[in-house]
């Protein structure tokens, strides 16, 4: 077994190959309760969520893989990439698969799906941050290139990503005389996981060929520009996907956890719950919003991770009806990936308290092309007869004000 594999699936244990990889490399049966009754799963299970859940925003990179393995990545990259793999290099990495794990499960004995979605989403950030490095790394593509006899490690590594995420990737070709190299997602795949369904992500707006998204993501044995980065993005959403389905596998078996799991799976529940109202909206208008700003505000409390049209959106509408500055930051704690000092800066930009100008809610033909619009769900027959969410809410409220009198 390769060691640039085992560094791979060290660092995303969550991979395909992962159970796979650990058996052959460390000789033993079962990688994944093996890593969890490891005498520090239950310190590391600590550090890893609070780092990514907690404080996810503030690490850098290095700054994370060091608090948890004790060394720096670099370090074991170098170290690796010009001699024998020791033990201590072993034990770094397996330290890495050993607080994802320990975390996975505790967050999944949290039984609480806004936790699950917050943990997914903050790992495939982490994920992006993590494969970028790897690519751009010299020592790591010297692993690569030792192990696999090629000239191009960072396009193996690259397919080897995609492959693992269970996606349908391979090698289109090399184009022009420059050596620019162009992989393919599956179009079915590409719709699934997209970031978003507007602008340059429409797939009418990108290029295809047989059935396959193209993404030209190096030129030579260098990552290139947006193809590099529109890639890695289709799989940071794949790796999201991807661990929330174990969450789901793990409810349709018999999994057996370490004692402690479950009261750390109490103590993260309570963290969380102090960080995130989860009652915010008393307003008896709030039934009469339009059904797109309803929509929006019913996947923020449940914390999924919403796109920049929608976060607009959803901030302007707001804005008009009262709300202030305070109150939608406690709604936004919701997002997975919040960052107080971020959203503060977004609400002030909008709201007009920087830039001077007063955003206005988008219409919603604006709404409709952001693939926001949710007429389908309005239980009031109003929006065929109107073009503004705001003309829906007024009328609404003048429905209800009326059954009152």
């Amino acid at each position: 077994m390769s060691t640039s594999k085992f560094v791979i699936n060290s660092i995303f244990p969550y991979f395909k190959d992962f159970s796979l990889v650990f058996s052959e490399y460390l000789k033993i049966d079962n990688p994944i309760s093996y890593l969890l009754t490891r005498k520090d799963s239950e310190k590391l299970s600590e550090k890893y969520i609070d780092e990514i859940m907690f404080k996810g925003t503030k690490k850098s990179l290095e700054d994370y893989i060091e608090l948890i393995s004790g060394e720096r990545l670099d370090r074991i990259l170098l170290e690796i990439s010009t001699s024998q793999v020791e033990k201590e290099h072993i034990e770094a990495l397996s330290k890495q698969a050993s607080s994802f794990w320990a975390a996975l499960v505790t967050v999944y004995k949290t039984m609480d799906r806004r936790i699950w979605i917050k943990f997914a989403t903050l790992e495939s950030k982490r994920f992006s941050s993590l494969a970028s490095y790897m690519a751009n790394n010299d020592d790591f593509l010297t692993i690569m290139s030792l192990d696999n006899n090629v000239e191009n490690p960072t396009k193996l590594l690259l397919l080897y990503l995609g492959e693992q995420l269970l996606l349908d990737v391979k090698e289109m070709g090399v184009f022009d005389a420059r050596g620019l190299t162009v992989l393919g997602v599956n179009f079915l795949e590409y719709i699934e996981y997209a970031p978003s369904r507007i602008g340059r992500w429409k797939l009418v707006n990108r290029i295809m060929e047989s059935g396959y998204v193209l993404f030209p993501v190096l030129l030579g044995n260098k990552p290139y520009s947006d193809g590099f980065r529109d890639y890695l993005r289709v799989l940071e959403s794949a790796v999201q996907g991807r661990i929330l389905s174990i969450f789901e596998s793990l409810q349709m078996e018999e999994f057996e956890c370490p004692p402690w799991v479950e009261h750390k799976a109490i103590q993260l529940r309570e963290k969380y719950y102090q960080t995130v109202q989860t009652e915010i909206l008393s307003d008896i208008g709030v039934e009469f919003w339009p059904p797109c700003m309803k929509k929006i505000l019913g996947e923020i409390q449940a914390g999924l991770s919403l796109s920049h049209q929608a976060r607009f959106a959803i901030t302007t509408f707001l804005n008009k009806i009262g709300w202030d500055e305070e109150r939608m930051i406690e709604l936004y704690k919701n997002f997975p990936d919040f960052d107080e000092e971020k959203a503060r800066y977004q609400i002030r930009h909008i709201l007009g308290k920087i830039s001077g100008k007063t955003y206005e809610v988008p219409s919603c033909d604006t709404m409709n092309s952001y693939g926001l619009c949710a007429r389908h769900l309005d239980k009031y027959g109003i929006c065929n007869r109107v073009k503004h969410p705001m003309q829906y809410y007024r009328l609404a409220l003048r429905r209800m004000k009326s059954k009152k009198d």
